[in-house]
C-alpha cells in the first residue's frame, strides 16, 4: 500500500511541476512602475521551440481563429513577440505535455481512459484561460491608470500644448504601464502619416473598452465642433473616475454572494468540528451512542 501511495504522489508532484512550466511559457505580467513587454526567462528557453512549430502552423487555414486570437493577443499586451501561430504551437505543446502526464496516469495509477481525456481537455484549455486572465489583467490595469492620464493630459492641454503633444509630454513623464504603452503606439502611428483621429479609433478598437471609447468619441465630437479640448478633457476624466469608483461599489456588493459558498463548503464545517467535535466524543465515551 505504501510503495502505491508514493507513486500516487510522486505523480501528483509530477502534474504540478507540468502545470507550473506551463504557466511559465507565457510572458511575464509586469506591475505598475516596470517596462511592459518583458518576456519570462522560461519562455525565452522555449520561443526557439514554439517558433518551429508555429512555422508549420501558418500551413493550416484557420483564418477566423488567427483573427480571433490576435484580437485577444493584442489585448493582452503580448503582439511584440507572440502571433497566432505562435499561441497555436502552444498550445499544441501544452496539449502534447498533458496528453503524455494522462498516459503516465493509465498505465501507472488508473486504468480509465478518463485520465488521459480529462488531461488533454485541460491541457488544451488552459492556454485560453491564462490568455484570457491576461487580457482581463491589464484591461484592468488600464482602466485604473486612464483618470490619471487625462488629468496629467488636460494639464498640459490647458497649458498651451496641442493634443499630440500633450500625449508626447505626458508619455515622458508618466508612469510606465499598459496605458501609456499603448499611446506610444499611437504617437508612432502618428508619426508614420496616420491621422490623429484614425489613430485614436484604431487604438478604441484595438483595446475593445467602453471607458476608452468614450473618451475617443468626445475627443472626435470635440474636434469636429471646434470645442475646448481642455474642458472636454476635464469632464472625460471625472467621469472616468466617477465610473471606476461604480465599479469598485459594484464590486463590493458582490462580495457577500461570492463569499457564501466558501462560507458554506469549508469554514462553517470546520466552525461546526471544532465547536460539536469534543462534545460528540464525550457523548460517545458516556455510552450515549
Amino acid at each position: 500500500m505504501t510503495p502505491f501511495i508514493l507513486k500516487y504522489a510522486a505523480y501528483l508532484l509530477l502534474f504540478f511541476a507540468v502545470l507550473l512550466l506551463t504557466v511559465q511559457l507565457y510572458p511575464e505580467e509586469v506591475k505598475g512602475g516596470e517596462e511592459e513587454d518583458v518576456p519570462k526567462g522560461t519562455y525565452r528557453a522555449f520561443r526557439p521551440l514554439i517558433k518551429q512549430v508555429a512555422t508549420y502552423n501558418r500551413r493550416l487555414k484557420l483564418q477566423r481563429v488567427r483573427e480571433r486570437y490576435r484580437k485577444q493577443i493584442d489585448g493582452a499586451g503580448l503582439s511584440y513577440d507572440i502571433t497566432s501561430d505562435d499561441f497555436f504551437a502552444i498550445k499544441e505543446l501544452v496539449l502534447l505535455l498533458f496528453v503524455g502526464l494522462g498516459l503516465l496516469g493509465y498505465y501507472n495509477l488508473w486504468r480509465d481512459p478518463t485520465i488521459i481525456v480529462v488531461s488533454a481537455i485541460i491541457g488544451f484549455l488552459l492556454p485560453d484561460l491564462k490568455l484570457r486572465d491576461l487580457t482581463r489583467s491589464r484591461s484592468k490595469r488600464m482602466l485604473k491608470a486612464l483618470p490619471n492620464f487625462l488629468d496629467l493630459l488636460t494639464l498640459s492641454v490647458e497649458a498651451g500644448l496641442d493634443f499630440v503633444g500633450a500625449i508626447r509630454k505626458v508619455a515622458e513623464r508618466a508612469t510606465p504601464g499598459p496605458l501609456l504603452s499603448e499611446f506610444r503606439l499611437m504617437l508612432k502611428e502618428i508619426a508614420v502619416g496616420v491621422t490623429r483621429r484614425q489613430a485614436l479609433v484604431n487604438m478604441s478598437r484595438k483595446l475593445d473598452l467602453a471607458d476608452f471609447t468614450s473618451f475617443v468619441s468626445a475627443v472626435t465630437q470635440a474636434d469636429e465642433a471646434g470645442a475646448s479640448l481642455g474642458g472636454v478633457l476635464r469632464i472625460q476624466a471625472d467621469e472616468m473616475r466617477r465610473r471606476r469608483f461604480q465599479r469598485a461599489e459594484k464590486l463590493a456588493g458582490q462580495a457577500p454572494v461570492k463569499m457564501l459558498f466558501p462560507l458554506v463548503a469549508f469554514i462553517f464545517p470546520a466552525t461546526f468540528i471544532m465547536v460539536l467535535g469534543p462534545l460528540v466524543f464525550q457523548l460517545m465515551h458516556g455510552g450515549v451512542f
